[in-house]
């Protein structure tokens, strides 16, 4: 039987995530009940405007009407966020009679580093860690390069938040993996206290999937939490990654849909 303890421990991080940053920075927004949160980035761009169903008990038709008017007013993208718990039919009707149709499903899983043995992978000496403006546009660059074209939008969420991440009193680490002195692979560390943190934005560009690049990025990855003294990560892995993630150790916790 899955703990509602760890579910919340899922839920808080991937709230603390979408919400953190922007929530000191300047030109964005952040609103927050007891049953949903959102955030407005002040860019057209789904991937930082996020609704989180927090609470499908509480949640009203009203309220929710009343998040989706403030993204069409300003006539910008966004995607709605919720678990499986949450996703009550009441909900789901809801979210049906307002047009919004499910677009992705993700299982949100959890590693206890007391079960995970430090790799000794060959290729952790291509991994950076993003300390300068420098290396955080390349990092942005090769996340907007997952996209076709590549989206403009990322590259101006990290030149709006780049004080954030490169202030050393940050907890969030992003790393950068490299393939023949190519940036290939991005995985950002977002730490929800000194116990938990979560792993968002993994990824590989397309032309260095199967060379290794990203499996020593969340290697590097998971090795510093360890060595750091974190007991959980956490993550969201599509249905192609989840069993890659449960050789690591990772178990299925709970499953997330998005609608947009």
């Amino acid at each position: 039987m899955r703990s509602p303890n760890v579910i919340h421990q899922l839920e808080h991080n991937f709230n603390l995530h979408a919400c953190q940053l922007a929530g000191l920075t300047r030109g964005m927004y952040v609103y927050r009940t007891d049953a949903i949160t959102f955030v407005d980035s002040g860019l057209s761009c789904d991937t930082f405007n996020i609704i989180h169903i927090t609470d499908g008990v509480s949640l009203s038709r009203r309220e929710l009407e009343n998040v989706l008017d403030h993204f069409h007013t300003n006539q910008r993208e966004y995607c709605i966020w919720i678990n499986e718990i949450n996703l009550t039919s009441r909900v789901e009707r809801m979210l049906q009679e307002l047009s919004l149709s499910r677009q992705n499903e993700e299982t949100g899983m959890r590693l206890d580093l007391r079960h995970y043995k430090e790799s000794r992978n060959s290729g952790r000496d291509t991994v950076r860690i993003v300390d300068s403006r420098e290396l955080l546009i390349t990092y942005a660059t090769v996340i907007a390069a997952n996209w076709t074209p590549p989206d403009s939008n990322i590259l101006k969420y990290f030149e709006k938040t780049a004080s954030h991440y490169l202030d050393s009193r940050n907890p969030i680490l992003l790393f950068l993996n490299y393939r023949d002195d190519i940036p290939a692979s991005t995985l950002e560390f977002f730490p929800t206290d000194q116990e938990t943190a979560g792993i968002y934005g993994f990824s590989t560009l397309e032309a260095h999937r199967g060379t290794g690049s990203g499996s020593a990025l969340l290697e590097a990855a998971l090795d510093y939490a360890q060595t750091a003294g974190y007991r959980y990560v956490l993550l969201q892995a599509t249905e192609a990654a989840i069993g890659i993630y449960k050789r690591y150790g990772f178990r299925e916790i709970t499953r997330y849909f998005e609608y947009a």
